[in-house]
């Protein structure tokens, strides 16, 4: 059987012999096969997924729907190589499943997997070679799941995923500087020219650093640039605020001015 490499991080995308699989063209195809995916080696009612996929249709034609959706999708599964290596997908008269096989390679999969080996266990204990796994598990995470779908069950799954993807985020950098990052580290840099309402705005604000650069201690920018990712803002704001360095700010630099002004720190 081919391996089938499934991505669901950022768009949707099913290769087989690394290339698209053309057959699995249509909507409501891709959101049966997603579906059974993120629920996997589960059975499911076919009422529930005719109900998922064709909404507040009548009862007839959502059976009738699921039916050929069905048929089109087991085709396609199918005629990627013999079928006595495993079926992928699994249908009587009442139940519908995915199963799991050697042969599906899916990164939602991987990344749940090292969540779970990883969130249990402390940062200081964390070793080395688990956080370099750790973080080329996070580099899966190309963007939010599925985007550009907006289905509840969707919407559900992308929120518990975001909620994985910055714990082990925050695992893996909290062990690089704890472990890796020497403070000595950092270089000088110059003061950046300021006009004189600027300095006055900073001085204003800043109660824990009264003046802009006492001796000693230099200002250290921080340049945070998002592509309109509002989920995450207030979580890396938040990693800011937390530094102890007085003489500090925060730049951030976003494709969008609604993903900041709607931002709200409580998060």
């Amino acid at each position: 059987m081919n391996t089938l490499r499934v991505s669901l991080f950022g768009r949707f995308s099913l290769l087989a012999r690394d290339q698209d699989l053309t057959g699995l063209c249509t909507r409501r195809m891709q959101e049966l096969f997603c579906y059974l995916l993120l629920h996997l080696d589960r059975p499911h009612p076919r009422e529930t997924l005719a109900g998922l996929l064709c909404g507040d249709a009548p009862t007839a034609q959502s059976k009738k729907s699921l039916r050929q959706t069905l048929w089109h999708l087991q085709t396609v599964l199918e005629s990627q190589g013999d079928p006595s290596d495993g079926r992928l997908l699994q249908a009587d008269d009442e139940w519908v499943q995915l199963s799991s096989e050697p042969w599906l390679f899916w990164d939602v999969a991987v990344f749940e997997q090292a969540f779970s080996l990883a969130h249990i266990v402390p940062v200081h204990k964390l070793e080395q070679n688990t956080v370099e796994t750790l973080q080329d598990v996070v580099r899966l995470y190309q963007g939010d799941l599925l985007e550009g779908w907006y289905q509840d069950w969707c919407l559900y799954e992308r929120e518990r995923l975001q909620q994985m993807y910055l714990i082990m985020l925050d695992n893996s950098w909290s062990f690089v500087c704890g472990e890796f990052l020497d403070p000595r580290g950092w270089q000088r840099v110059g003061e950046p020219l300021l006009p004189a309402q600027d300095r006055a705005f900073y001085a204003a604000h800043s109660p824990a650093a009264p003046s802009l650069s006492p001796p000693g201690e230099p200002l250290v920018s921080c340049i945070m640039p998002t592509a309109n990712r509002r989920a995450f803002v207030p979580h890396a704001i938040r990693y800011f605020l937390r530094q102890d360095y007085a003489q500090r700010e925060l730049v951030v630099l976003s494709g969008r001015l609604r993903c900041l002004t709607t931002v709200s720190m409580s998060r």
